[in-house]
């Protein structure tokens, strides 16, 4: 198991967390699950786990130890072919289980590396399954966390194989401020902690590609651009990109008095 690049944490951030104080339960657990059920996963929970940015939670081809849900920061999940090209297949943010994949073959078939200094809870494999056989909601979520993560797999396949870039982007976007906790406390502002390059690699663009169409929305009021923050504007606008596929002319509404010439650099 590759070793975790420990990284101090805030002052104000206790020594050890409790799963029933944290603000992400309903995110990573269960709202069926009874007080004596979240304690005994307390119990062998390790929280806090803590990675700086670049550093690497696991390798590919390492044994399956535990999964791992985000506490804070955000992870990019990579795979290499032989030739030592690199994919990035995904990536993770606070809620979100991390490892799953290796449950099936017992080990790990993908690199994941912190985007950003990352804190992780980490459960032991053998001890999640051994909770499971004792609690059936516990054991449905698991299973329905394996179905969206398969999901997901179905839906990069769809985009790369069927979808236009602005489509691709549009799906990005809207896909982040599903899944992002904060979005709806922060409006519709997106931190995006990934560089240009990881999210080109993952939509199956050029680096330029990604430049040229946030410039494009930017232009057409959709969203707003402030270095890495992201403010989606206009939610109807993104989400007509997906409804109008398969028209040749962009659906994006054009705004002529607006100049935007300078790409965006993340």
């Amino acid at each position: 198991m590759a070793q975790l690049a420990l990284v101090k944490p805030p002052a104000d951030a206790p020594a050890r967390g409790e799963c029933s104080d944290c603000g992400l339960i309903t995110w990573c657990l269960p709202a069926m699950l009874d007080s004596p059920e979240v304690h005994q996963l307390e119990r062998v929970m390790r929280h806090r786990r803590a990675i700086s940015r670049n550093g690497s939670l696991f390798h590919a081809g390492d044994a399956l130890g535990s999964l791992y849900i985000v506490h804070s920061g955000s992870v990019k999940t990579t795979i290499v072919d032989d030739n030592g090209r690199e994919q990035v297949t995904g990536f993770s943010l606070p809620g979100e289980i991390v490892g799953i994949e290796a449950i099936d073959g017992g080990k790990y078939p993908c690199n994941v590396t912190a985007l950003e200094d990352s804190s992780f809870c980490g459960i032991h494999y053998a001890d999640l399954n051994r909770l499971c056989q004792g609690s059936p909601p516990l054991q449905s979520h698991i299973h329905r966390v394996m179905s969206r993560e398969i999901t997901r797999d179905y839906g990069l396949i769809f985009m790369l194989g069927s979808m236009d870039a602005e489509e691709r982007m549009a799906t990005f976007l809207l896909n982040l401020v599903k899944r992002c906790p904060s979005s709806a406390d922060a409006g519709m502002r997106l931190r995006l902690t990934m560089k240009r390059q990881d999210i080109a690699s993952y939509l199956g663009l050029r680096v330029e590609s990604i430049s040229r169409i946030l410039a494009r929305f930017s232009a057409a009021g959709v969203i707003e651009v402030c270095g890495r923050e992201i403010n989606v504007t206009n939610m109807q606008a993104l989400e007509h990109v997906l409804a109008d596929r398969g028209k040749t002319a962009s659906s994006l509404p054009r705004k002529p008095a607006i100049s935007w010439t300078r790409p965006v650099i993340f």
